[in-house]
């Protein structure tokens, strides 16, 4: 979330957030790298 904010972006938000890799084969690794998808919500100003 800090990249989008300091990208210049204003009233970031965070919609929600899914564990995309569910039931993949990559499952163990994404989750070693916390990995989690994410539905964000912003306005250029």
């Amino acid at each position: 979330m800090d990249a989008i904010k300091s990208s210049g972006l204003a009233d970031v938000e965070l919609v929600s957030a899914k564990d995309v890799f569910l039931g993949s084969e990559g499952e163990v690794n994404a989750h070693s790298f916390e990995t989690m998808g994410a539905k964000i919500r912003a306005r250029k100003p």
